[in-house]
């Protein structure tokens, strides 16, 4: 305390000041790398209903709930988006966009060892498989797009509100 007095103008100068701040930094920036390697792991090669193929990190961090709900948003936009492909002629559709989505829920659900959840992703993952093989026999002319829609609302949307959401439809 004596040595706080007898150096209290060089220690609330600015140089005192920056001096203190930047040790502060320092030890919250290692303490929190610290944290953030313990509380993440690696997710490396996991194969979920066939196609989905998984290889990414993620922090323990991660909220479950919320890239539930991501997922099923990019879910629901499935019909907009394949409207808009068809419109601009495409001849293909793959929804890399929601298979993404899928993928880290599986990876968030796999690190939080949530072995109920993964295997209904993984049946969700057969579903979803089917649906874009149906988007892709609209393209070709095979079914109508009323088909396809009615399949993605029941097998896709409903089925994911209430089995992964826990939801009823």
């Amino acid at each position: 305390m004596e040595w706080i007095i007898e150096n209290k103008e060089w220690l609330f100068s600015g140089v005192g000041i920056a001096l203190i701040s930047s040790l502060i930094w320092l030890f919250r920036s290692k303490k929190e790398k610290s944290r953030n390697q313990k509380n993440s792991q690696s997710v490396s090669w996991v194969t979920a209903g066939g196609n989905v193929n998984i290889n990414q990190t993620i922090t323990k961090d991660d909220k479950l709930e919320k890239q539930a709900y991501i997922t099923f948003m990019s879910l629901k936009q499935m019909p907009r988006r394949l409207q808009e492909a068809i419109n601009s002629g495409a001849t293909e559709f793959s929804f890399n966009e929601a298979r993404k989505e899928i993928e880290t829920l599986y990876a968030i659900a796999s690190a939080d060892k949530n072995d109920s959840l993964k295997n209904r992703l993984i049946e969700f993952s057969d579903r979803f498989n089917n649906y874009i093989k149906l988007i892709n026999q609209a393209i070709a002319k095979n079914v109508t797009l009323d088909q396809v829609n009615q399949y993605h609302r029941k097998e896709v949307v409903d089925w994911f509100s209430e089995k992964i959401l826990n939801r009823k439809t």
